[in-house]
């Protein structure tokens, strides 16, 4: 049953085998990006999925590209992008976040947006939320309200200033070379 699937109440995805609450069928050798499940509650359980809308989504040892759902909960799994309202990942990773909260335990993201993150042991790229509470966050950049914990940023306010006023100036400096050149030439 790969390819769109009609909103079921239940769809587990084991190893081998996709299970609905009407029966269990054998998984199709279908390609991939044919694998779009729909239901109420979805749990991948160390297999893939290229897409999943549901209201609530469990992955175990396993992996998806796409989650749209209400609450996303991934254990040792990865996903590429996650949009819902809740977010949790235990020793897992995520490319994209979006949702209103969101919490990482020894997990990575590499850009989150949310209105509360916390996080216990993680790392991320980019992080911009209301708040942040960490303990500890290693981040290369870090865009909040508030931040309680311990947060270990590679570029600060101050530094993405110093950075931009580097790049500005080094930007005016070449395009300045390259007219210098230029009217030589002529």
């Amino acid at each position: 049953m790969a390819g769109k699937k009609s909103k079921k109440e239940i769809v587990e995805i084991p190893l081998e085998t996709v299970q609905e609450t009407s029966g269990e069928v054998e998984k199709p050798s279908q390609p991939a990006d044919e694998n779009i499940i729909e239901a109420e509650i979805v749990k991948v359980n160390q297999s893939g999925v290229l897409q999943v809308n549901a209201e609530k989504v469990e992955i175990q040892q396993g992996g998806a590209n796409r989650v749209n759902a209400e609450q996303v909960t991934v254990n040792q799994g990865a996903v590429g992008m996650i949009q819902a309202t809740t977010v949790t990942v235990e020793q897992g990773g995520v490319a994209f976040i979006r949702a209103s909260e969101v919490t990482l335990d020894k997990s990575s993201a590499q850009v989150l947006a949310a209105e509360t993150i916390t996080v216990n042991g993680g790392t991320a790229g980019v992080l911009a939320a209301r708040e942040v509470h960490a303990n500890p966050l290693r981040a290369f950049i870090v865009l909040a309200q508030k931040i309680d914990g311990q947060v270990e940023t590679t570029l600060d306010t101050r530094g993405a200033i110093l950075a931009g006023l580097i790049a500005g100036i080094a930007t005016g400096l070449v395009s300045l070379v390259g007219r210098l050149l230029t009217q030589r030439k002529r």
